[in-house]
């Protein structure tokens, strides 16, 4: 039995690929292959990587050793956990959060080796395959900061600030080197998701299992994961700074979303051009690195050298700020948001009196995840 983990990173289309694995699991175990999902997400497995990055090693040993038996009982030999979390689980799980680990690259590799342990307990005989799609510095940042705002409970400070907190998360040399230190460098593929982008599905079948023909695979429609403009994520940014109650800022980010939705202005870009170089060049020797050892790029050559993006927009004015604000009033006031929130808040007292019931909860939620994505494959989503 062997095991390959697509660890991301976020922002690189994780949720398109983890959409298709998952429509396609028969597909995939036809082929050999199984893919192990949660009830806590009926697409990938990131719930693992927050065990391991807390020290739930009893709840992640459980659902690998459950996974592999699963594979052995439909006659596959390989294994592919899908988790983006699994990259920097350290600066995620534990830097974002406030809970700061004492050395974050010792932490970083104890996770990693503590996954491949666990692994190998299973019954996984040789290290795993790891695939890691990377996506240009700058990019990746603007584009996990405006997620980290825009989920709920939502990040409230500003970039710079998220850059400063996040630390290390856009070393991807640092990152790669230790997966590579535990499971060995050639087990380590890099793929651009820039050059993949318009292929991606395909480009990772044939990566992580040399399948080169995918046009049996079904191809659903793509998860939608709209990006905030500049005016709407800086109010987001100023309603995350609002104490509230988790059900109602699940709400309320839902809300925005909504609102995003139904406005075409553009997102736009967060940097400036010199925040963008300086963050390039920093990475510039550690991108070469990852060129040379890991995607297989004998020119060093990883991103292209500059991005001809133009300087971000004057963000959230006062008279956008009426605007808006008056839009997410009169959305909350909506009878079916309010009934929502009520409901909601009466689950989370619930389940805070009576702790049990959330097995059941994650049960039907498992189901109605299910069904959805059925739904996505007969295309009636």
């Amino acid at each position: 039995m062997r095991a390959v983990l697509h660890i991301g990173t976020h922002k690189t289309g994780t949720s398109s690929i983890q959409n298709a694995l998952a429509t396609n699991s028969a597909a995939l175990a036809a082929q050999g292959i199984h893919y192990p999902r949660s009830v806590r997400g009926p697409r990938n497995v990131n719930f693992l990587a927050a065990a391991i990055a807390a020290g739930r090693i009893d709840e992640a040993r459980r659902f690998i050793d459950q996974s592999v038996a699963r594979a052995h009982r439909q006659g596959c030999t390989t294994v592919l956990f899908s988790a983006e979390s699994l990259y920097a689980m350290t600066a995620f799980f534990r830097r974002l959060m406030g809970k700061e680990a004492e050395r974050y690259w010792v932490h970083e590799r104890a996770c990693i080796a503590t996954l491949i342990d666990l692994l190998q307990r299973a019954g996984i005989g040789d290290p795993p395959q790891v695939v890691c799609y990377l996506r240009r510095q700058d990019r990746f940042i603007e584009s996990i900061y405006g997620q980290f705002v825009k989920q709920a409970p939502g990040y409230p400070h500003d970039l710079a600030t998220f850059i400063d907190e996040a630390g290390p998360i856009d070393d991807y040399a640092g990152h790669l080197d230790c997966w590579a230190a535990i499971v060995g460098q050639q087990r380590v593929i890099a793929r651009v998701y820039e050059d993949a982008r318009s292929r991606l599905l395909d480009d990772f079948l044939d990566t992580a299992h040399g399948i080169r023909d995918a046009s049996a695979f079904t191809r659903p429609a793509q998860p939608v994961n709209e990006s905030l403009d500049l005016a709407t994520l800086a109010f987001k940014r100023a309603l995350n700074r609002v104490p509230v109650p988790l059900a109602e800022a699940y709400v309320h980010s839902k809300v925005v979303a909504h609102m995003t939705r139904d406005d075409a202005a553009p997102s736009g870009p967060l940097m400036d051009r010199a925040t963008r170089r300086t963050l390039m060049k920093r990475q510039e020797a550690g991108n070469r690195h990852v060129a040379r050892e890991y995607a297989g790029r004998e020119d060093g050559s990883l991103f292209p050298s500059d991005d001809p993006e133009a300087a971000p927009g004057p963000g959230l004015t006062p008279e956008r700020a009426i605007v808006l604000r008056h839009r997410f009033r009169r959305e909350i006031a909506r009878p079916g948001v309010r009934a929502e929130i009520m409901l909601r808040r009466s689950v989370r007292y619930i389940l805070d009196r009576a702790p049990g019931l959330e097995t059941v909860l994650v049960g039907v939620r498992y189901i109605a995840n299910q069904r959805r994505i059925r739904m996505e494959r007969e295309g009636r989503a």
